[in-house]
């Protein structure tokens, strides 16, 4: 995809006038990648110059519904709720409050079925993945973030570690998960989808619903917001 956004922006560059100064694409970058892959998602092609980060590029994302906050809805519906143990998960991304209907994996180091479904169109709702709780490897890392933000997921809650940590708290997303390793995960085995996972005392069902902020997560059967 990088490639093709790059020949579009070459064919761009020549249609416009010769007196038209327009600075150099660059692509080596990480974060001028991620930018060029948002700008593709556009029906109009952009000229990006390499000093624009992906969080200008994420500016547009409209903000999402406001969720409820998890305290309030155990005052309010505590018979009703599931709710994480120990509040282990730690809270990443620029939304720190974030909730909606559960699509769930289960996974072991490995992430090929993430990126896949994030790939998918989102309509707000929560990506659960249970990593089975290693650390050794991360799911999840900044490319597969800028996917979710563009295709409109709410948060991903990861029972595992992700990366790129520093340029996910820069986007507009919610995160959940156990912590932090540099290392990619594995392709060889994707592991499954909607089917119900367990942690954390709590049993995610696919179509039930999460709620989470920096004081935990919350499930319910039904749509609380």
């Amino acid at each position: 995809m990088q490639r093709a956004v790059v020949h579009s922006l070459r064919r761009a560059t020549r249609a416009l006038p010769q007196s038209v100064a327009l600075p150099r694409v660059v692509t080596s970058s990480r974060t001028t990648t991620l930018a060029l892959l948002l700008a593709a998602s556009t029906t109009t092609t952009t000229i990006i110059h390499p000093s624009v980060t992906t969080a200008h590029m994420m500016s547009s994302v409209p903000t999402p519904t406001k969720m409820p906050a998890t305290a309030d809805l155990c005052d309010e519906h505590e018979p009703r709720l599931q709710v994480a143990e120990g509040n282990a998960f730690r809270s990443y991304g620029q939304h720190a409050s974030f909730g909606g209907q559960i699509v769930t994996i289960k996974c072991f180091e490995n992430n090929p079925l993430v990126r896949s479904i994030l790939s998918e169109p989102g309509q707000g709702k929560v990506l659960v993945v249970d990593g089975g709780g290693s650390l050794r490897r991360a799911l999840f890392g900044d490319n597969i973030a800028a996917l979710a933000v563009k295709n409109g997921w709410a948060g991903v809650i990861i029972y595992g570690a992700i990366r790129d940590s520093a340029v996910v708290d820069g986007m507009p997303f919610g995160v959940k998960a156990l912590g932090t390793n540099p290392i990619k995960s594995s392709k060889q085995h994707p592991g499954d989808r909607d089917m119900v996972v367990a942690f954390a005392g709590v049993t995610f069902m696919p179509g039930h619903y999460v709620y989470a902020d920096r004081d935990g997560i919350v499930v319910s059967e039904t749509a609380l917001h």
